[in-house]
């Protein structure tokens, strides 16, 4: 009897972990398919990379014509036919092999990323498609691809990965319930990329350094800035190789010889991402669609967001596991674990290649969409980690757990609603604590108005009587920051002046305009620049000598410009404020003088000694001059000049002064003032 109990003990221990591993497995399958929105449309960018796989099947091609996208508004979920038209290289021919060339008059565009994800989502689309399943969304085939992208590195952890269950556990628990899986209902190279990048970190933990650098450049196809991990695979092998043949006694010379030949071979993994990167600069003259986008200027505040943002970053959806990074990375370089020190270095070199990327993009859903997938190197290397270096499995078992139940509890109770919002804990953070949290202002414009890079050269409105703030664009208003409150009288006045600080800090709009009543409608018609408020009364009315309106507001032509102000009678104690930026002859040049006159009557001189300066103006009009309805003023330029005449490009339009703030402050008869 004790034999049979022993035998029955044995062989239950030698089942229990492939039966962990089948139960995790399940479990994320089934989270996934919890969160899974058969009926979610196809947007944005989506359908880019949506045409790419039918265009792909239909012709071999990443690029699509006004054909497809009639075909694929027939046979996909409704979207846009809008597309950006990418200028080509007319010098060479790769239209031929790739692309349509944008000289058709049927040319539509190209998805923004390379064709890797497209081709990949060939098999479910044509199973889709031709089986007739969910034959009323086909965009769903999309979604089941990113399903099973997440899926199969948990496959290769339990059959791929070279370690024992232990181990093998504490990986399934890292990756099982990932913070990419919020991108599940998108057509997006995200989930691909993460897949990738999981394969190529499990390679490199079996040191199988070739399988790894062909994984990474797959991944590579779709985002460059993943080379610092390749370097990383390349120097773990030429060390493990020295090493190997050092034992063997071999000779310098043989040594040499097989590194290089290491090396070349190395290099031939990369072959995706070499053609990839060759064929988009015969398109684009560039090696990548976004390379126009790269900014050096906050680059190390982005950095910073990227990591600590709790709006986005990394602290916020890999909590634990990302303190243990940080501390673990200190750890490395003490114990000299070169090795494992390096997959750290090469997460913070990624971070820093994508901050690069002035696209800062907070995502479509809750992590940044860079995040959701180098991510992936923060729960690998700490699972790992620990496994090497502390040499503990309870401890990593039990941090392994609490990881994926933090994560278990993101995924069934998501931190964000929407891609124009922040998530709940930045947002209940900034509400209620607005000194504590002062996020990047391009992370804040990114995520409220959905500006991928977080910068918005518009003017700016703050309606107090609703207190939202409105950014005026070529095609009409922008919403974008919804009544916010705070707990006490002090965390208001503290979250207003820090709305005024984003929007102080927005380029080309150094100051907005503070309307103190409801904002009915803004026209920004090429003759005239109307601001509407209560009962349809416009205020302000260019008449005369001014230009097309720009987004950020409108300049002078010529020696004088005209405008009314309308001033209801039952009002007095009329201040204006202008907020005006000068066109002049240069720093050291002919200083600009505006003298600002209403029915003849001179109310204020003034002076820009430098071009480009920014300057704000208050004059309080004169009784006497209001007794019509209309306040005439006129700006009387005294050195107007062209940017021609400058040297700065062909406009010849002689510009005097930028009009970008105008605010008008008024006091009531009755003694109702307007909020100060």
């Amino acid at each position: 009897m004790k034999n049979l109990l022993k035998a029955f003990a044995g062989s239950c221990c030698k089942h229990v972990y492939p039966i962990l591993f089948a139960l995790i497995i399940l479990i994320s399958f089934s989270v996934m398919i919890f969160n899974f929105d058969p009926h979610i449309k196809i947007k944005g960018e989506a359908k880019h990379y949506a045409l790419s796989t039918l265009t792909l099947l239909n012709k071999g091609s990443i690029s699509f014509n006004k054909s497809d996208v009639n075909l694929g508004k027939q046979i996909l979920s409704p979207f846009t036919d809008t597309f950006p038209k990418y200028t080509y290289n007319p010098k060479t021919f790769i239209h031929k092999w790739a692309t349509t060339p944008a000289a058709d008059r049927d040319y539509v565009g190209r998805s923004y990323y390379w064709g890797t994800y497209s081709a990949l989502c060939i098999p479910a689309f044509w199973l889709f498609r031709t089986f007739h399943i969910s034959s009323s969304n086909l965009y769903n085939a999309f979604k089941v691809t990113n399903i099973l992208m997440i899926l199969i590195p948990l496959f290769a952890i339990v059959f791929c990965l070279k370690a024992h269950n232990q181990l093998k556990l504490c990986m399934l628990l890292a990756f099982a319930l990932p913070p990419v899986q919020q991108y599940i209902n998108w057509s997006s190279a995200e989930s691909c990329i993460y897949m990738f990048t999981v394969l190529s970190l499990i390679f490199f933990f079996n040191r199988q350094y070739f399988r790894s650098a062909i994984m990474l450049a797959f991944a590579a196809t779709l985002n460059y800035t993943l080379a610092p991990l390749a370097l990383v695979i390349f120097a773990a092998m030429i060390v493990d190789n020295v090493k190997q043949l050092s034992a063997g006694e071999s000779s310098p010379q043989k040594i040499w010889l097989t590194l290089l030949k290491k090396t070349f071979l190395f290099g031939c993994c990369f072959i995706p991402v070499y053609h990839a990167a060759i064929m988009t600069y015969l398109q684009f003259s560039s090696i990548a669609t976004m390379t126009s986008m790269t900014d050096f200027e906050y680059l190390f505040q982005r950095f910073l967001a990227y990591l600590f943002d709790p709006n986005l970053s990394f602290l916020t959806y890999y909590n634990l596991f990302f303190l243990l990074f940080l501390g673990l990375t200190v750890w490395y370089i003490i114990k000299r674990e070169y090795i494992l020190l390096g997959l750290n270095v090469a997460f913070f070199l990624t971070v820093l290649g994508f901050s690069l990327i002035q696209h800062i993009n907070c995502g479509m859903e809750g992590i940044s969409r860079y995040g959701s997938w180098s991510g992936a190197l923060i729960a690998f290397s700490v699972v790992a980690g620990f496994a090497k270096t502390v040499k503990s499995p309870k401890v990593c078992l039990i941090l392994a757990l609490a990881f994926f139940a933090i994560s278990a509890c993101l995924a069934f109770f998501p931190l964000g609603e929407s891609y124009v919002k922040w998530n709940k804990i930045s947002q209940f953070i900034f509400e209620h604590y607005p000194k504590v949290y002062k996020p990047l202002y391009s992370t804040f414009i990114s995520r409220t108005v959905h500006a991928d890079n977080g910068l918005y050269a518009g003017p700016v409105f703050l309606d107090a009587g609703t207190n939202k703030i409105i950014m005026i664009r070529k095609d009409g208003l922008k919403y974008f920051w919804t009544s916010y409150s705070a707990k006490t009288p002090e965390a208001k006045k503290a979250l207003d002046k820090q709305i005024r600080k984003f929007l102080s800090a927005l380029p080309h709009a150094p100051e907005y305009v503070y309307l103190y009543t409801k904002v009915n409608d803004i026209s920004t018609r090429s003759d005239k620049f109307h601001i509407a408020i209560a009962q349809d009364r416009k205020f302000f009315v260019l008449r005369s000598g001014f230009a097309r309106i720009d987004p950020w507001g409108v300049w002078t032509i010529g020696g004088m410009a005209a405008a009314d102000f309308k001033i209801p009678n039952h009002l007095r104690n009329r201040n204006i404020v202008l907020g005006v930026l000068a066109f002049s002859h240069g720093k050291e040049g002919t200083p600009q003088v505006v003298t600002l006159k209403s029915q003849g009557q001179i109310l204020s001189t003034l002076r820009f000694a430098s071009h480009g300066k920014y300057k704000i103006f208050q004059m309080t009009i004169p009784q006497k001059l209001t007794s019509k309805e209309y306040l005439p003023l006129e700006f009387h330029i005294s050195n107007p000049i062209s940017p021609r005449e400058l040297g700065k490009n062909m406009d010849q339009r002689r510009l005097g002064i930028g009009l970008v703030k105008i605010e008008m402050h008024l006091e009531s008869n009755s003694e109702k003032s307007f909020p100060k």
